[in-house]
């Protein structure tokens, strides 16, 4: 393991304890305080068709859905939550054939932007982890150079090439996980679109 790897594990591992309980309570807050949906349903003579109403709802988020496509790299955290979407939309519809197909793709889509959007997140978060952690390391060396009566003689952190190593793995597997999601794109999604329109048919025949 390079040098400094180990320092930066290890202050990531401190702040776990702080983020469960971020966690824990945004939680708590969403039990208490539950977002409430009024969908407006399409009103026919016969009254109210939830077919359409769903239809057009998936017919947004299919929009929506290809638009961030489009806009890789950029798109790719609005797909991963347009995708999230669409499949809460679909899945009452599980045991129809369509719905059971788009479910599978919209599953996999997800992995796949996913593990993308982790490298993301871990960028974000690095930044204020190494600071601490180049806190933490330089400030034992030097307490500890002054404490035994010795001349400082740190100039560059003992952690820096296991910090250098880290952004450039970061930097290899984020490259590979943009491709990945390329690569779906241009084998799925054009199919997931054709689906998804099917369905939509499907739910407006069935209101009629």
């Amino acid at each position: 393991m390079p040098r400094g790897v180990k320092d930066v594990i290890n202050t990531a591992q401190r702040e776990i304890p702080t983020l469960r309980e971020q966690v824990l309570s945004i939680s708590r807050q969403l039990q208490s305080d539950p977002v409430v949906l009024e969908p407006k349903p399409r009103k026919s003579a016969s009254g109210y068709r939830f077919g359409v109403w769903l239809s057009d709802r998936i017919s947004e988020h299919q929009l929506l859905l290809l638009h961030d496509f489009e806009t890789l790299p950029e798109g790719l955290h609005e797909a991963r939550l347009t995708g999230k979407h669409l499949r809460y939309l679909i899945e009452p519809l599980q045991g129809h054939p369509l719905a059971d197909e788009a479910i599978s793709q919209l599953k996999d889509m997800q992995e796949v932007l996913g593990a993308a959007h982790d490298k993301f997140v871990i960028r974000e978060r690095l930044p204020q982890l190494f600071s601490d952690t180049l806190a933490t390391v330089g400030f034992e060396a030097i307490r500890s150079q002054i404490a035994d009566r010795q001349a400082l003689t740190w100039r560059a952190p003992a952690c820096w090439p296991g910090m250098r190593y880290i952004v450039d793995c970061l930097n290899r597997d984020q490259r590979a996980d943009e491709q990945a999601v390329i690569e779906w794109r241009d084998a799925n999604l054009q199919e997931l679109s054709e689906r998804l329109t099917a369905l939509r048919t499907a739910l407006v025949d069935l209101s009629d």
